[in-house]
């Protein structure tokens, strides 16, 4: 049985709807222009709206810091990059922020730092199996018959557990799937660095990936 790994992968952004023409008057309205500078490669200038968004005490101050940041290590400010992307992850936990930090840390020479980053962005967007069926027993026998079970179970030296296979994993019927995700959302967790979706072939592949979003997006 092969399986098959879906890497979801979301940067958040702050809104660049409005018109970007228009004198700023809001932290929103700076942070709005500040996107649409970075995006054009204009870093001094997004630094300069980033910095009033946050003087004015915007929403969204994490993304701010975090933009701010990546706008300064363009400009070659490490320093001043790391010191940014530091601040935004003061403010709010984000894999993004964590993983983008740790490759800062690494062009730095900071390894110790990088792989702490690094290993916080997985335990902030972790890993998730997928099996989708009708009924969560369907669904059970599915994942545990798969060869990505197998797999586990092989490795099961190492000291992993797998009595809480099916629990700890987006295995089951969509009302349960529905109901984990949500419970993943309550406790912040909004990223996943992988999906793995166990699958005897391409189209059974292909099935559960547009069942399982059908499920989760609607």
């Amino acid at each position: 049985m092969l399986y098959f790994s879906l890497v979801l992968i979301s940067l958040s952004l702050l809104t660049t709807s409005g018109s970007q023409a228009q004198t700023p008057l809001s932290g929103e309205d700076y942070s709005q222009r500040g996107i649409a500078r970075f995006e054009k490669n204009d870093f001094d200038g997004a630094v300069s709206d980033f910095t009033k968004a946050i003087e004015l005490k915007g929403s969204n101050a994490e993304f701010c810091y975090y933009f701010r940041g990546m706008a300064n290590y363009r400009q070659g400010n490490l320093e001043v990059a790391i010191a940014d992307i530091s601040k935004a992850i003061t403010i709010r936990s984000h894999p993004r922020f964590y993983e983008d930090r740790g490759t800062l840390l690494l062009k730095k020479g900071d390894l110790d730092g990088a792989i702490a980053d690094f290993n916080k962005t997985i335990e902030i967007a972790p890993q998730f199996s997928v099996t989708i069926a009708k009924t969560a027993e369907e669904a059970e026998r599915r994942y545990m018959a798969s060869g990505l079970v197998a797999h586990r179970i092989s490795l099961a030296y190492t000291g992993r557990d797998l009595s809480k296979q099916v629990v700890a994993n987006l295995v089951g019927s969509p009302d349960m799937i529905r109901e984990k995700v949500a419970g993943l959302a309550a406790i912040g967790v909004d990223h996943a660095c992988a999906l793995m979706i166990p699958a005897d072939s391409i189209s059974e592949y292909e099935e559960q990936v547009q069942w399982f979003a059908e499920t989760v997006y609607g």
